[in-house]
């Protein structure tokens, strides 16, 4: 068995035979089993608390006075009321724009294909350029 499974084991506390016989070979693993064992042996200590530990704590709980609510100044007023302003003027500027729009195309696709392309231009003066350079030599 290796380290890993082993300290894996120790963890969840599943001690079986073959974590117990690396326990045995492997020091690393058997200080890691012992301080998880001092560990738990702590934790399962009883502790005595004073009879007086919870009134007293509760007393002092009862005589905090809560925090002041933080009140609104002026100029915080002002600010938030700026700010409102504004974004109605934003509004209003976007909103000038905002209204019907009027449609002066035809509702035909391929006549506004046409018109907007070259297609329906005259091609009788077309004169392609040559990417064949003739021999000036000839």
């Amino acid at each position: 068995m290796n380290c890993n499974k082993t300290r894996q084991a120790i963890i969840s506390g599943q001690m079986t035979k073959k974590v117990s016989g690396h326990l045995v070979s492997c020091t690393s693993c058997r200080e890691m089993h012992e301080k998880v064992n001092k560990t738990m042996a702590l934790l399962d200590e009883e502790v005595s608390v004073p009879e007086t530990l919870a009134p007293s704590i509760l007393s002092k709980i009862e005589k905090s006075a809560p925090r002041p609510v933080k009140k609104l100044n002026l100029l915080t007023y002002i600010q938030v009321a700026a700010a409102v302003c504004f974004g109605i003027f934003i509004g209003h500027q976007f909103g000038r724009y905002a209204g019907p729009v009027n449609r002066t195309a035809k509702t035909d696709a391929v006549t506004q294909y046409f018109k907007a392309h070259h297609l329906n231009l005259d091609h009788s003066d077309f004169r392609s350029p040559s990417f064949i350079n003739p021999n000036r030599h000839d």
